[in-house]
């Protein structure tokens, strides 16, 4: 939808932007965005700080702890142009040892919100965007991820 959100984002809200007319040159064919790849859910299942925190070295992500995802649902971002499958819904494993709490690995980064322009601009080909009052949804065509595995093997065969 423009070069403003793009530009926005890489720039993480620090770069300015003027929108003065300056004139008209001739088309020079589209402008090269660095593509990247979607972060996708595993398992259905409710979002945990613990999962979280492990994978966000991996990526930017659009949920937060506690959200309900399913199996399929795209849940960030990552710098590569394939998507990675992460399991999101990951609890920690409780035992009866006392463990000192650190400090450093409960940091979780600040998910980032979408509205409906980044949503629609963060569509793939084979993206589908769910829209209801309470949130934006962003999900695969086709859920199951054997089975976009499979397709894509048969697409480049």
């Amino acid at each position: 939808l423009g070069f403003r959100q793009p530009f926005l984002t890489a720039t993480r809200g620090t770069g300015i932007f003027h929108t003065l007319f300056h004139g008209y040159e001739p088309y020079t064919g589209d402008i090269e965005l660095q593509e990247s790849g979607a972060l996708v859910a595993l398992e259905s299942g409710q979002v945990s700080s613990y999962a979280l925190t492990n994978l966000q070295q991996r990526g930017i992500f659009i949920v937060k702890p506690g959200d309900a995802v399913y199996a399929g649902q795209v849940v960030g971002t990552h710098i590569r142009e394939e998507e990675l499958v992460i399991n999101v819904c990951k609890a920690k494993q409780l035992t009866n040892f006392r463990e000192k709490p650190s400090g450093l690995s409960d940091m979780l980064n600040a998910s980032r919100e979408l509205t409906l322009d980044d949503a629609i601009q963060f569509l793939g080909n084979d993206d589908l965007l769910e829209v209801t009052p309470e949130s934006l949804r962003i999900r695969k065509k086709t859920l199951n991820h054997e089975t976009r595995q499979r397709a894509r093997r048969a697409q480049k065969a």
